[in-house]
């Protein structure tokens, strides 16, 4: 069993197929066969039951954003958001305007834990249209996945109707810090 950490398989097999469609198949396909063999047993057998790598998933990405002609980080950020747009907008889209921010910020750690097995995520709320997410125990977090983190928070906070969203972070001695900010006063109305 591998000690690195791990990223669910339900994430990354979303993700290769909003990068399909937004890149065509036989780029995404290109991308693969540029990884190691290994790696491209690994990405062929991947199923949303499963987990991988995270390192793994940041190879293929980067694999894709090269094929893309796109800066790593970019492809990450967009791909992120993407996921959580379709995700989101599918299956939750109807309980998007009955969430209060209170309980969409309190399944935070709860996502969290089925998107990554390292680390854990505490979430406070300092004041009305901000909270505070921080992970712990996973001091050598790579930015690849706090940019990924970032843009998935971001996104669902926006497509739970929270206007202006816009977050920050910080590494700490044992993970990193977000700071998420939102106008909760400019929620839209059904």
């Amino acid at each position: 069993m591998s000690t690195e950490p791990r990223l669910s398989g339900a994430i990354l097999t979303d993700q290769l197929v909003v990068m399909r469609n937004r890149f065509g198949a036989p780029l995404v396909d290109r991308a693969v066969e540029s990884l190691s063999f290994e790696d491209q047993h690994e990405v062929r057998s991947l199923t949303s039951i499963g987990w991988t790598t995270a390192a793994l998933a940041c190879r293929l990405k980067t694999a894709v954003a090269q094929e893309a002609k796109m800066e790593p980080l970019e492809l990450q950020r967009w791909v992120v958001q993407e996921g959580v747009r379709k995700t989101v907008n599918g299956v939750w889209k109807l309980l998007a305007r009955l969430v209060s921010d209170d309980q969409l910020i309190k399944r935070a750690p709860l996502l969290y834990s089925k998107t990554f097995d390292r680390g854990v995520m505490t979430v406070t709320v300092p004041r009305s249209g901000q909270a505070i997410a921080q992970i712990v125990g996973w001091p050598a977090i790579p930015e690849f996945d706090i940019v990924g983190l970032l843009a998935g928070i971001e996104a669902v906070f926006a497509s739970f109707d929270r206007p202006k969203t816009r977050g920050s972070f910080e590494r700490t001695t044992d993970g990193v810090i977000f700071r998420i900010d939102w106008d909760s006063a400019a929620r839209k109305s059904g």
